[in-house]
């Protein structure tokens, strides 16, 4: 039986290491190219072929084995301490993914928070530049990212959510005009007509005030639709200022669905001044907690998870290619919504009878 050529009989022949001869076989570009296409025209020469049992073992061997350490990424939290993140959910959800993505690829995430200060930014902009910091990740703020004081040159950086109307930053966002016409639909297949939508002000600043303008988009495009005007507040809606001025609303808009972030305080509210859920009002959640086969709100549903990952994955690709600075073009990626069916919302019939 003729004796099998290996890896190391190249190497031996090629005057390098074992491992130069595998990286090289493999096309990595680590390897000069001069070098590759030496070493593989001497393993043709010599006739050898790869044992698929071992090429199989290995690669099963470097999928179990954990990225190896890369380097530091920094977290920027504008306005907003780590303590104040801890009590929002939702955006702790997000942080979470981050860690969760760039611990994959080999990264240790750094939390900072920036306050609206510009000495202060310019400090920190320093900071990480003296740690060597090169990858940066914005949380989403009001101001926008773009405003704060940095070294941008000196970074590569994404941001999450609010593109202004000329970013500087790439960024990584939910696609607000598809959410929008996927619940307009359902709300027209409910049978409702007069759609009013319930926003905190911190996150319709914080998002540009694009919640209502798109809405008010789609409602004008939709025959049938009546605009009714947005109800914003401050704080907790169940506090009894912001109920009183909330009913006040519903008793003069008399909006026939609302659409709220929020939604269960809203609907604890609703219930609470008597009225019954969806037969009286329907109410659709905007930022629903998860996708669940029966839910107690119909909305819509976006993925923390697919935005976190997505913007660590677009910024391991400029720490790839060194890219620093602000681009001349920035992108926007734009993650889509999904809509959960709920109980807050009447299901009709094709027949334009109330489904059971």
């Amino acid at each position: 039986m003729a004796t099998r050529i290996t890896l190391k009989d190249i190497a031996a022949k090629c005057g390098c290491t074992v491992a130069t001869v595998s990286r090289a076989l493999r096309n990595r570009t680590e390897i000069p190219e001069t070098t590759r296409k030496r070493i593989q025209e001497v393993a043709k020469q010599i006739g050898y072929v790869p044992d698929p049992a071992m090429s199989a073992l290995v690669e099963h061997r470097r999928g179990m084995r954990k990225a190896g350490y890369l380097e530091n990424l920094a977290l920027i939290s504008p306005g907003l301490s780590l303590a104040e993140s801890q009590r929002m959910p939702h955006r702790m959800a997000l942080i979470d993914a981050i860690r969760a993505r760039a611990s994959e690829l080999g990264y240790q995430v750094d939390f900072f928070y920036l306050p609206w200060n510009t000495a202060k930014q310019k400090e920190m902009s320093r900071m990480l530049k003296r740690r060597n910091i090169r990858g940066l990740i914005f949380l989403p703020s009001d101001p926008p990212a773009e405003e704060a004081s940095f070294g941008w040159e000196d970074f590569a950086s994404i941001r999450i959510y609010r593109p202004p109307l000329q970013p500087c930053i790439s960024s990584v966002d939910t696609d607000v005009y598809q959410g929008i016409y996927l619940m307009m639909d359902r709300v027209l297949a409910a049978g409702c007509r007069r759609p009013g939508l319930v926003i905190q002000k911190l996150v319709s600043r914080n998002t540009a005030g694009i919640w209502p303008r798109y809405l008010n988009m789609v409602v004008a495009e939709h025959a049938g639709l009546s605009s009714v005007p947005s109800f914003e507040f401050d704080g907790d809606i169940t506090t009894r200022g912001n109920r009183t001025v909330f009913m006040d609303w519903i008793q003069s808009c008399k909006p026939d669905v609302v659409l709220a972030f929020s939604a269960p305080n809203v609907a604890k509210v609703l219930q609470e001044s008597g009225y019954a859920i969806p037969d009286d009002i329907g109410l659709v959640d905007l930022d629903i907690n998860d996708v669940a086969e029966e839910s107690a709100l119909a909305g819509l549903f976006q993925s923390r998870t697919a935005i976190g990952w997505s913007a660590v994955d677009q910024l391991h690709g400029l720490l790839l290619t060194n890219t620093m600075g602000l681009p001349t073009y920035p992108s926007t990626l734009k993650m889509a919504f999904r809509w959960v069916d709920g109980n807050s919302l009447r299901r009709i019939a094709p027949s334009g009878k109330q489904a059971v």
